[in-house]
């Protein structure tokens, strides 16, 4: 155990992945160095059923976990958790992390979310009470700053937020980027990710594959490989929305 109190743990990284792409595998990837002996590893977490969009224009969820798992061979710190296949319907994050907790009760969970879903967390299903079941790992979006953040945090969790006097906990051992946090009264803490915004979107990815276009380089050439002998299939996922 960190003489933080928190104990080597797992990164969970849920998301449609419709498809996957460079901007979901290098923010992993950062996030992974900058928390450094906090996170062993990072799972992405496909949604089976994602409350807040149509599964009209979904893959099939094995299609989006097959591009997961291809997309992220040979990466050690990187795993495919397909938990929510199991999960009943609709996939809330709530239900999905209860899950991880129960399956790995030895290892401190932590939730990757971007600044805008974060933002959103009072409107989630029981998203006010996830601190209970794991620590937060927030990447900002925008300008959003480090006193931005404690702001959000503070509208979500009033009166229950801890602002350490030393903001700098810089845990990733080289490298740029200082990652910063504050604590919840229960003991849980929120990170602040100084990470990279790669403004790739997987709409944008779908319309180009979609009219033939070139998607080199925004995703992995065997996620490519898998779309292009599916194509059958995933035209008739991603036709209909466009």
């Amino acid at each position: 155990m960190d003489k933080s109190g928190i104990k080597p743990g797992r990164l969970i990284y849920g998301g449609s992945f419709n498809p996957v792409h460079i901007g979901h595998l290098r923010l992993a990837l950062e996030a992974c160095r900058l928390l450094g002996p906090f996170v062993r590893k990072v799972d992405f977490v496909p949604a089976a059923c994602p409350p807040h969009k149509k599964s009209s224009g979904l893959l099939p969820f094995s299609m989006r976990a097959e591009l997961v798992r291809l997309s992220i061979d040979g990466i050690s710190c990187l795993e495919c958790n397909v938990i929510e296949e199991d999960l009943p319907e609709p996939s809330y994050s709530e239900r999905t992390i209860r899950a991880i907790a129960a399956m790995r009760p030895d290892e401190e969970l932590f939730f990757l979310l971007g600044s805008s879903d974060f933002a959103l967390l009072p409107e989630w299903r029981n998203g006010r009470d996830l601190p209970r079941l794991c620590n937060f790992a927030i990447a900002p979006r925008g300008d959003l700053d480090f006193a931005g953040f404690v702001a959000m945090a503070q509208q979500i969790w009033p009166g229950n937020v801890i602002v350490p006097q030393k903001q700098a906990a810089g845990l990733c051992a080289c490298g740029p980027g200082m990652v910063s946090f504050v604590e919840l009264s229960g003991g849980r803490k929120l990170f602040y990710l100084p990470v990279p915004f790669l403004d790739v979107s997987a709409t944008y990815i779908r319309k180009l594959w979609l009219c033939g276009e070139d998607v080199d380089f925004l995703l992995p050439g065997q996620a490519i490989a898998l779309l292009d002998r599916e194509r059958k299939a995933v035209e008739a996922c991603w036709r209909g929305n466009y």
